[in-house]
């Protein structure tokens, strides 16, 4: 693996490179004091990871990332950097995956960069890594999206719960929201797992200013990004009726809502592919995830899971969306997340789940329970 270090202040490079030689393990690394160098490297061979600061002299973190978004995709963006001033990290949220603050400990750094590899076996397909790296935000319900705008920009400044309740409607809105709550540039320690504790961290005013920046939808996607939010919002409902606890509730939700973000990145990345799934499936009286696997050697599943996972999300909701379509992956005891993520598609899609199956994660009562409510509420 090859990551790229920039930053002009070369004691920070220094120490980096020092403690990394004795964790990085194969790690091949380069450390440079400017964007130009950083540029020209680049150009003469692929890096797996960059590690950016943001204020340099010349070209700053920002323009340099922006260029390798559009040039090299599949590179892992990540800033390192020591300033927190919100218009830069508004900037940053659609070029660069990740952010953390200085100082940070080496060993932070090297757990981030590993972890973001580690992904690359989840989706192991370059072709989709760089289609997923061009993914600088997920496209939303336009209805939902001028919502959250005329709650935003109203005189009267709206509650948390009021905005909470209109972001958890839609899995592209909630999936930024939680990326950008777990940055650093807003005195994160650690990752957000739920829309209420990340408006908090951000405030109105960041919120605000954030609303203005989520993913736009062509006019000929409308229909798809309006179907698939329709469907993550019956599937997070479900999967929350089913958690056994309060707490448990909460990141059952969201992962249910996130489930299918793979097929955001498609409508907007690739359409022609995902519609050419979706026929094949219908033909062959299939489900979608079982065309997406024989043609790409990959599913919508793992391609949201791979997006979620670069953007810091949580381990325990990247894992449910991974597996949502084969729960038996799942680490989890009985009627853990990636199960109920599962179930819950399972009465959404009406497939009936095999019965040893059910015995087998403790679920029969919460599916015939919410089966039973899910057939009420469509009647």
């Amino acid at each position: 693996m090859k990551v790229l270090f920039v930053d002009d202040e070369a004691r920070v490079l220094e120490a980096l490179e020092r403690v990394l030689f004795d964790v990085a393990g194969d790690w091949e690394t380069r450390f440079l004091t400017s964007t130009d160098l950083a540029l020209a490297e680049l150009a003469k061979q692929p890096y797996d990871v960059i590690v950016s600061d943001l204020r340099m002299p010349g070209l700053d973190g920002v323009a340099l990332l922006t260029r390798v978004a559009e040039l090299y995709p599949r590179t892992v963006r990540i800033v390192l950097s020591g300033h927190s001033d919100e218009e830069a990290a508004l900037k940053m949220i659609h070029v660069a995956h990740q952010f953390l603050a200085k100082p940070c400990t080496a060993e932070t750094v090297h757990q981030v960069i590993a972890r973001a590899v580690d992904l690359t076996r989840l989706l192991p397909d370059r072709k989709l890594q760089t289609l997923v790296g061009q993914a600088g935000s997920l496209p939303c319900s336009p209805p939902l999206h001028q919502q959250l705008l005329q709650l935003a920009t109203t005189d009267d400044a709206p509650s948390a719960e009021e905005m909470a309740r209109l972001i958890k409607q839609d899995p592209g809105m909630t999936s930024k929201l939680l990326q950008v709550a777990s940055s650093a540039f807003f005195n994160s320690a650690s990752s957000v797992t739920d829309v209420e504790s990340a408006i908090m961290r951000l405030g109105f005013r960041t919120l605000r200013n954030l609303a203005h920046s989520f993913g736009v939808v062509p006019p000929a996607a409308h229909a798809a990004v309006q179907q698939a939010q329709a469907r993550a919002l019956h599937v997070a409902r479900l999967a929350a009726g089913m958690a056994r606890l309060p707490e448990d509730a909460s990141a059952a939700y969201i992962a249910g809502l996130l489930c299918d973000v793979g097929q955001l990145v498609l409508i907007t990345a690739s359409p022609e592919r995902l519609y050419l799934s979706q026929a094949e499936a219908a033909q062959r009286g299939v489900a979608d995830h079982l065309a997406e696997r024989a043609t790409w050697g990959a599913t919508h599943a793992e391609i949201g899971a791979y997006l979620l996972g670069l953007w810091g999300l949580p381990f325990q909701i990247v894992e449910a969306v991974a597996n949502h379509h084969a729960p038996e992956k799942s680490q989890e005891d009985r009627g853990g997340l990636t199960q109920l993520v599962w179930l819950a598609s399972c009465i959404v899609d009406a497939v009936e789940p095999a019965p040893d199956s059910l015995s087998r994660f403790g679920l029969e009562t919460q599916y015939i329970a919410q089966r039973a409510a899910f057939r009420r509420e469509l009647s």
